[in-house]
């Protein structure tokens, strides 16, 4: 919904759809219902993992000197990525997006311990992530933050 809404804002700027090549059918559908032009699409359908969703796209797209480039997931995934696509030399803007919060509520139902279980093991995926990310060499910050230089401001 988000890249949608961005590219209506921004008519001269190209979409990138990467990796689940299953789900490009059912996203050019509905990029195309919201009025989007298909033309503006790329889809990079071979990724199986962040690493290789920052790789492929970048050879298949070829970003220029200058241009500048969004790159919209989800908020917890937001560092990982950036660090993976920053470590290839190209840099995004981070537009994180499907923000998680916990209900305060949660904190009253500890004894629901697979309920809980769940919740920690989304955050636990990110951090072992980073983790093994930068000890892969895929990233050069374990914990990749706001890099101003990125994006010239």
């Amino acid at each position: 919904m988000v890249a949608a809404a961005l590219a209506r804002r921004h008519p001269e700027a190209r979409l990138v759809i990467t990796g689940r090549g299953e789900d490009h059918p059912t996203m050019s559908a509905w990029l195309s219902d919201m009025g989007l032009d298909p033309n503006r699409i790329t889809y990079e359908p071979e990724a199986r993992n962040s690493s290789e969703n920052a790789a492929l796209t970048y050879r298949k797209v070829q970003p220029g000197p200058g241009e500048v480039w969004l790159l919209v997931t989800s908020a917890q995934h937001m560092p990982r990525a950036v660090g993976i696509f920053r470590k290839i030399g190209w840099p995004v803007i981070p537009y994180p997006v499907d923000y998680q919060t916990a209900d305060i509520e949660m904190f009253a139902d500890w004894p629901d311990v697979a309920a809980n279980l769940a919740g920690i093991g989304v955050v636990l995926k990110e951090w072992v992530g980073l983790f093994a990310y930068y000890t892969m060499d895929r990233s050069d910050e374990l914990f990749p933050g706001p890099d101003q230089s990125d994006h010239g401001t």
